[in-house]
């Protein structure tokens, strides 16, 4: 028969490689040292907060435009504060908010009186 153990089938191959491979896998190719890193990051973030203090970074959104036509197919946002119209007047919602917990409309004078404390000064009464 084989003069090879009868175990050999199952224990796990090593791949083979040469020196080279292992001595080039563990070779770091420049040393820095951490004062040294440190002054670099201070400088590139000392530029960078000047930077963006200034203003130099910040480009507002420009609309988009078909290539073709030239037609404005998406305007930038708009920085607008709208009125805002609640569905209630001011008589029914102060007679809203006396009312049961259980009753739609006190929670028709609640969610209004929110709107009111959130954006004071834009909000405006319905009919």
């Amino acid at each position: 028969m084989s003069d090879a153990p009868a175990d050999q089938g199952n224990l796990p191959v090593a791949p083979v490689s040469g020196p080279k491979e292992q001595k080039d896998a563990f070779a770091p190719s420049e040393v820095v040292r951490p004062a040294e890193a440190a002054e670099t990051h201070e400088e590139e973030v000392e530029g960078w907060l000047e930077r963006l203090e200034r203003g130099e970074d910040i480009h507002l959104p420009q609309p988009v435009v078909d290539d073709q036509t030239g037609q404005v197919l998406v305007a930038p946002a708009s920085l607008e504060h709208p009125e805002i119209v609640l569905p209630v007047s001011e008589e029914v919602m102060k007679r809203g908010l006396h009312l049961q917990v259980w009753d739609s409309l006190r929670w028709l004078a609640e969610w209004s009186w929110r709107i009111l404390k959130m954006f004071p000064g834009r909000v405006v009464y319905g009919s």
